[in-house]
């Protein structure tokens, strides 16, 4: 068996994976008839629940069906749960698991990205309790008319040293990346549904005695992102928490 890092990015065709969030012709045009509030959230908790505050029955359902869609163990319970709607899944999508990341990465991204298309945009992400079975909230406040359209990414630091993004970028943008980040990446792994790149050190290690190296791959890579339009959505800090993950960010790019 060869090298798995090796490799190019298979033919780029078209401007993104077609992975993309289909924008619901049902859209909410106004908060619903006694909807109280623009603001909710969603609570990730333990590892296999999601728990929506204030969001309206219609949104709760298009969630349902998304975890159906994109969660392949499935959706194990739905209730009521004090003042939130929980919905538990079969498995543990919010643990650290490397054989369940690129699935519980793509479900997440579904998430915001079809909120985003229905009027929900991230407000804040936060965790207001220190419970070690409490993960991320994300608080979301509705927007009339929902803004435009976007392509998104997800990108991870996993094991000290290896940086993720899915789904696959544009090459122009791959090789931008590669061309920052310099000798410091020495190994490059390429599917059709993401890229990792491989560090010479382990420099998402917290322990790591170059900060400033650290800071400053992260300032380059940032501003490769914006010369092709991404900005950084949110962030989850302690999902799916382990010793060796380090940190997800969401970007966004609104589509042309």
């Amino acid at each position: 068996m060869g090298n798995p890092f090796e490799g190019q990015p298979p033919a780029y065709d078209g401007p993104g994976p077609s992975n993309e969030p289909k924008r619901h012709d049902a859209q909410l045009q106004a908060v619903p008839s006694g909807f109280k509030s623009s603001m909710a959230s969603i609570v990730f908790f333990d590892a296999d629940k999601i728990q929506f505050y204030r969001f309206p029955e219609e949104i709760i359902t298009i969630m349902h069906s998304l975890f159906t869609e994109t969660w392949d163990e499935g959706v194990r319970e739905v209730k009521d749960y004090e003042k939130a709607r929980q919905i538990r899944l079969y498995g543990v999508p919010f643990k650290w698991d490397r054989d369940h990341n690129k699935e519980t990465r793509a479900m997440l991204l579904k998430i915001i990205s079809t909120l985003h298309d229905l009027g929900w945009i991230i407000y804040t992400a936060a965790d207001f309790n220190e419970r070690d079975t409490s993960r991320t909230s994300l608080v979301f406040r509705y927007q009339v008319p929902a803004p435009p359209p976007c392509n998104w990414l997800s990108v991870s630091m996993e094991d000290h040293n290896h940086l993720r993004i899915a789904p696959l970028p544009h090459p122009d943008l791959i090789s931008a990346l590669l061309e920052v980040f310099g000798d410091e990446v020495y190994k490059k792994r390429v599917t059709d549904s993401d890229i990792i790149m491989k560090f010479s050190s382990q420099v998402f290690n917290s322990d790591h005695d170059d900060a400033a190296l650290l800071n400053d791959l992260m300032l380059s890579m940032l501003e490769a992102f914006e010369k092709f339009g991404y900005t950084i959505y949110t962030n989850f800090n302690d999902l799916m928490r382990k010793e060796h993950a380090i940190d997800l960010f969401i970007f966004q790019q609104q589509k042309r």
